[in-house]
């Protein structure tokens, strides 16, 4: 009885730290379990951010876009202008009062070459037709362009700006430049400068503003000549 009674408290004695080495053990295992689920919660965005392909800071640039551009090398340009009397300037300035004397054109250009990510150089055939009432004459130009096709906002807005210088011949003699002037030339000097507009995702398609110049060129083709008009207005743009 005394022994057996001894015993008894002794293996409870014994079994105690059995008892908390397996409560002990618990903790242990549920810690570790704890420990991994937060290892798993923080560690995956960093393998994710580690072993996924890193997104490219945002710019301006549209690369998708501009690869489709670049596959776009022909471009058809229908527009109309209104002559004016004012000079270069005051066109470009938005400063000049337009004439009752209108131009429709019609212009296939092709780019040549891209000097570098900003600039592309362009060549431009032209056949325009006089449609009155002061002249009503055909005309043809020939020009090559540089075209600044990047801005800030051109992700938002498709945005380009083109200036060109070439030839032009008028298969008459130009009346409004006579008439502006007292003199003129069937050949002059031609300026054009274009701003034209997209949607970034259909960049096939564009608004454009032109500046239609014709320039005695500082008697370039006479020494008297003063002859010029300038003419400003509104087309569309299809790039193919």
């Amino acid at each position: 009885m005394t022994g057996l009674s001894y015993a008894r408290p002794l293996t409870r004695a014994a079994s105690g730290p059995s008892g908390c080495g397996c409560m002990g053990s618990r903790i242990t295992r549920a810690s570790g379990a704890l420990l991994c689920a937060w290892l798993l919660a923080t560690g995956t965005p960093a393998r994710a951010e580690s072993g996924a392909p890193v997104e490219p800071i945002r710019d301006s640039v549209d690369y998708e876009i501009e690869g489709r551009k670049n596959d776009l090398p022909w471009s058809f340009t229908l527009y109309t202008v209104w002559l004016s009397k004012e000079q270069l300037g005051d066109v470009l300035l938005f400063r000049s009062e337009l004439e009752n004397s209108q131009l429709w054109v019609a212009a296939l250009s092709r780019r040549i070459a891209s000097l570098n990510e900003f600039i592309d150089a362009e060549v431009e055939g032209q056949i325009a037709k006089h449609a009155g009432p002061l002249q009503r004459h055909w005309e043809v130009n020939g020009l090559g362009t540089l075209r600044w096709k990047r801005f800030p906002w051109s992700h938002k807005v498709g945005t380009t700006l083109a200036s060109g210088i070439g030839l032009s011949y008028a298969f008459d003699d130009p009346y409004f430049e006579v008439e502006a002037n007292e003199t003129s030339n069937k050949w002059l000097v031609y300026i054009m400068v274009e701003l034209s507009l997209f949607m970034p995702s259909l960049p096939e398609w564009a608004l454009v503003a032109r500046v239609h110049h014709r320039s005695a060129a500082y008697g370039t083709f006479q020494d008297d000549l003063e002859g010029a008009s300038n003419s400003a207005g509104l087309g569309v743009k299809f790039r193919f």
